[in-house]
């Protein structure tokens, strides 16, 4: 024979092992994620990713589809855990996770929502409406107001911490002796 032809119309196949993390995210949780990619025949080319804030849809209208980082083409499998690209995800809303794997023949399989990241990076909207001025020599009394990012993640409590700006100490308590911050509330 002179030459063959391999003919390869099989999809490939993504497996989730992957446990979305409990709760909201400040930070990256880095390479946790266990989506295995596979494809016995031609061999893995791509594996990617996307983030929607729409459930099912795999519609990448946060983050587009994105390559899988430590994957390189040719092998029929990849299972290295492996993360996102945290500070591309939308903040206080619930970002589904999907991939895509697409073989050296051209097949591609898409699975949606193989996980989820809850981020929220930006704190409660802070106003202070008395005192009236950034600086005092007499502090009697504070008052303001905190609203939550969002509905699902609320405003647990206040505290305020007050700087000496003279002497670049803070109040403890009971005198302005802390070099740290002191959070009161």
């Amino acid at each position: 024979d002179v030459f063959y032809v391999r003919r390869d119309t099989t999809a490939p196949t993504i497996t989730s092992y992957a446990a979305s993390p409990a709760g909201w995210l400040a930070a990256d949780p880095g390479a946790i994620f266990d989506v295995d990619f596979a494809d016995a025949l031609s061999g893995l080319s791509q594996v990617l990713y996307s983030a929607s804030s729409n459930p099912g849809l795999s519609d990448a209208n946060v983050l587009g589809w994105t390559a899988v980082g430590g994957f390189t083409p040719a092998p029929s499998s990849f299972t290295a855990l492996w993360g996102v690209d945290f500070a591309a995800l939308r903040d206080g809303v619930t970002n589904y996770i999907s991939a895509r794997a697409v073989d050296a023949a051209g097949n591609s399989y898409t699975r949606a929502d193989v996980f989820k990241l809850m981020k929220n990076t930006v704190g409660p909207a802070v106003t202070i409406t008395s005192p009236a001025g950034a600086y005092l020599s007499t502090v009697t009394a504070f008052s303001g107001s905190a609203s939550a990012m969002n509905e699902t993640s609320p405003v647990t409590g206040n505290q305020v911490a007050i700087q000496e700006l003279t002497v670049n100490l803070y109040f403890d308590g009971t005198s302005f002796a802390s070099a740290e911050e002191v959070w009161l509330g």
